[in-house]
């Protein structure tokens, strides 16, 4: 395997003494071509030097363990050299999976199709939560995401996340909690705590606060084909 990766590190430098070269984008197009193959070298590249020097570490560790060190010292070696043995295991295995060779398929778009099974619209529900959680993660990769077709229920899926903001440390700020929100795929938050306020949205969720409904106030969510809302109102005299 290392040898393999050697002649990869070569032909990674080989490609960056070229793209500085004064006329490397008289060509666009093979310019382009050598850039895309470099970042995808990258990974690669990154985990073999890491790689190598930790085994390098590695060696200079051993040598010092064969040494007459004082006790508290050569503990202290001893960790370190059975954390880089564990790095060095995963960086192994890291580095098989990036040798592998790729899928020709791997740059190209994907056409997914969701559909509701046997259960009505509460199949449906899960298609929507389905979509959703599928939409996120692309978004945490930074993918795009282009919704083509849909067909809508009668019933629209609204998701609530019912907690005490004590759980997630509101008092000192909101963000635990709206990333906890977030992960869930929440559309409505509910939470308890006298510290905040009583109803606002962000980033798309809306986060309510029963507790903090006071002076003849009260909140109301209305769903209604497919969409809600959340509304502070008051008590009638």
């Amino acid at each position: 395997m290392l040898e393999k990766l050697k002649l990869v590190e070569a032909r990674y430098l080989e490609m960056a003494e070229r793209a500085a070269q004064p006329d490397f984008y008289n060509d666009p197009k093979a310019a382009s071509q050598l850039l895309k193959e470099q970042r995808q070298l990258e990974p690669i590249i990154t985990a073999y030097r890491s790689y190598m020097k930790t085994t390098q570490e590695q060696d200079d560790l051993r040598a010092m363990l064969s040494e007459g060190l004082d006790p508290e010292m050569k503990a202290l070696c001893q960790e370190e050299f059975s954390a880089n043995k564990k790095k060095l295991e995963e960086l192994e295995q890291e580095l098989k999976i990036l040798l592998l060779p790729r899928d020709p398929n791997d740059d190209k778009s994907v056409i997914m199709e969701i559909r509701g099974g046997v259960g009505g619209e509460e199949s449906a529900l899960f298609a929507h939560s389905l979509y959703r959680m599928y939409t996120m993660y692309a978004q945490s990769k930074g993918w795009k995401v282009t919704l083509l077709n849909y067909n809508e229920t009668e019933l629209g899926g609204v998701r609530l996340f019912l907690t005490h903001g004590h759980l997630f440390g509101v008092k000192s700020g909101m963000s635990r909690l709206k990333l906890e929100a977030d992960r869930v795929g929440a559309d409505i938050a509910l939470f308890g705590h006298t510290h905040r306020p009583f109803l606002e949205e962000d980033g798309g969720v809306w986060y309510m606060n029963p507790g903090a409904a006071r002076d003849g106030h009260y909140g109301v969510i209305e769903m209604k084909d497919g969409a809600f809302t959340c509304e502070l109102k008051e008590l009638p005299e």
